[in-house]
């Protein structure tokens, strides 16, 4: 804990040895426009099931190479190694698998299809899973009208953004909406209102940078929810 330059005495010091120590961040991610890191899904009913991911914090990403890879949750084996989403995983059948991102830098070995993730050698980092549950079948019965409704459901982009963020309402119609902006010590720093509108944008460009939560309200039928969002 002392500082070289400290030493006394009688001694000499050979030349030094630099070494660079460079990190690798595989980041973390959750479902697009939440803070939800686990979904329920309904697959081989004919329509596409697309799970779109954003990063919590993508500034923080280092490495000289990405990926996502999709793991089978009960074996580890490698199953899917898309550049990027959305993941389409309506032909998969059922069951649960897992939702990865990699950096890794060059030399890496084991990121080959039906390999276990476990393989992995080299320099990388993943990100945590986001765990996708796919049920068939009379299963999907188990799912809450919640997980399939439009009727108050928002998205946001982009997320992060460096200015403006963008709400835009799923639903069939328009409506009247206020929303509200909190700081991560539930401060509120803005609120805005938005009429007959389904598309709306909130301006984060005199924020500070880190997180955000927009709480959007339906002024007529006292819906809410609640949407973060990450300033860079």
């Amino acid at each position: 804990g002392q500082n070289v330059s400290g030493l006394t005495g009688c001694f000499d010091l050979s030349n030094a040895i630099t070494v660079n120590r460079e990190g690798v961040d595989g980041g973390a991610i959750q479902l697009a426009g939440t803070t939800d890191t686990a979904i329920s899904i309904c697959v081989g009913e004919g329509s596409d099931d697309l799970i779109t991911t954003e990063f919590v914090d993508a500034s923080a990403l280092s490495g000289t190479n990405g990926t996502y890879v999709i793991t089978d949750n009960a074996t580890g084996n490698i199953v899917g190694l898309p550049a990027a989403g959305p993941f389409n995983l309506e032909g998969a059948g059922a069951g649960i698998c897992d939702i990865w991102y990699l950096r890794y830098e060059t030399g890496l070995t084991g990121l080959v299809m039906g390999q276990n993730i476990s393989g992995l050698s080299g320099c990388f980092d993943l990100s945590n899973a986001i765990s996708v549950t796919r049920l068939e079948g009379t299963d999907c019965n188990t799912l809450s009208i919640d997980e399939f409704s439009q009727d108050f459901n928002f998205s946001l982009y982009p997320n992060p953004t460096n200015n403006i963020v963008n709400i835009k309402y799923n639903g069939q119609s328009n409506l009247n909406i206020n929303v509200e902006v909190y700081d991560v010590l539930g401060k509120r720093i803005t609120k805005n209102t938005f009429n007959n509108t389904s598309n709306m944008s909130v301006d984060l460009s005199s924020f500070s940078n880190g997180a955000y939560f927009l709480n959007i309200l339906d002024v007529e039928s006292g819906n809410r929810i609640v949407k973060r969002v990450i300033k860079n």
